[in-house]
């Protein structure tokens, strides 16, 4: 019997971490590949895993926009989850951002492609679901990366597409969601009027893995081969959201909801500090956007594949926010 080898790219990311996490606990795999890009990043990965599934992590580091690169990190490899992505909301990463995530999803998809991997899924971002005049450059960039995935697929590839909401995981990490946990459990004087839908990063590794399953299984016939899925467990506003997590490390909740006029003056003002320091913004017109839109999501049809057919509740999401290890 062929084995069975997975790779998940970004794996010293937070999705990556928790991909990585699912499958060694799965024992499904005789090998896992954690591909990352920085020792740093994966050094802290490494440190926040459980030492169980450390040992069973193969790890490659790759620039992911080296074709050379990524066909040797890819050899032998059947299955693939790509989960790297640059992420940034600032005018000063709006280029790179642009660039690279198109190209990483081209080269690691056409690669599976080339060497018939069984399946693939890539994890894309609900940011794509904006109208484009209203979608943030982090949006246009994963859609257009959805694109270079589509366009393997219709070549041949079994894939599926799974489109998270705001991932929330414990604040183990110093980028993405893990971020913003950190920030809110700390408590916030103020949060923002705006709603979005939410998950937990092991909603998202569970169900990817799952939908990779059911792809290995039937190929270009099953039935999520070629699909995108929305994967959100929870719509709620920012501000209930903060007050959750900020209590559930012992601290204030925010008070009030700050106005979007003060939020507008907010990003302006962050925005002539960083030009004067050379820093990133911590506040931009992007992110302050998506803190004052009301949107919500339907993640019912993606249920079906976690386990139980539904996603961790609201209450078990914001606890395991205080896991310790992955």
């Amino acid at each position: 019997m062929e084995q069975r080898i997975l790779a998940v790219t970004g794996a010293s990311g937070t999705v990556g971490a928790h991909l990585v996490t699912e499958a060694a606990q799965s024992q499904r795999w005789d090998q896992i590949v954690g591909l990352y890009r920085r020792e740093s990043s994966r050094d802290q990965t490494h440190r926040v895993l459980d030492p169980a599934v450390a040992q069973q992590v193969t790890w490659r580091q790759v620039d992911l926009l080296d074709p050379t690169a990524v066909e040797e990190a890819l050899v032998g490899v059947t299955h693939l989850v790509h989960a790297a992505a640059r992420v940034g909301f600032a005018p000063q990463e709006y280029a790179a951002m642009l660039r690279e995530n198109p190209r990483t999803a081209e080269l690691v998809f056409n690669q599976a492609r080339h060497q018939t991997m069984r399946a693939a899924v890539h994890i894309s971002s609900i940011a794509v679901l904006a109208d484009k005049p209203d979608r943030s450059m982090y949006g246009h960039s994963k859609a257009a990366a959805e694109q270079e995935a589509f366009r393997n697929f219709a070549e041949g590839l079994p894939l599926a597409v799974i489109r998270p909401g705001v991932i929330l995981t414990p604040a183990l990490w110093e980028e993405g969601s893990s971020q913003l946990v950190r920030t809110a459990a700390r408590g916030l004087p103020v949060s923002s009027p705006g709603a979005t839908g939410w998950v937990d990063a092991r909603d998202v590794a569970a169900s990817a893995l799952q939908v990779l399953e059911e792809l290995d299984q039937h190929g270009l016939d099953a039935p999520a081969a070629g699909q995108s899925w929305v994967c959100v467990g929870a719509n709620r506003p920012f501000h209930d959201v903060f007050t959750d997590i900020a209590e559930a490390f012992g601290n204030r909740p925010p008070r009030r909801s700050a106005s979007p006029w003060l939020l507008a003056a907010a990003w302006r003002l962050e925005a002539v500090a960083a030009r004067l320091t050379g820093r990133l913004p911590r506040i931009t017109r992007d992110s302050v956007k998506a803190s004052i839109s009301v949107h919500s999501y339907n993640g019912v049809p993606l249920a079906a594949y976690l386990p139980g057919g539904s996603y961790r509740s609201w209450e078990e999401t914001v606890k395991g926010l205080r896991r310790s290890v992955v």
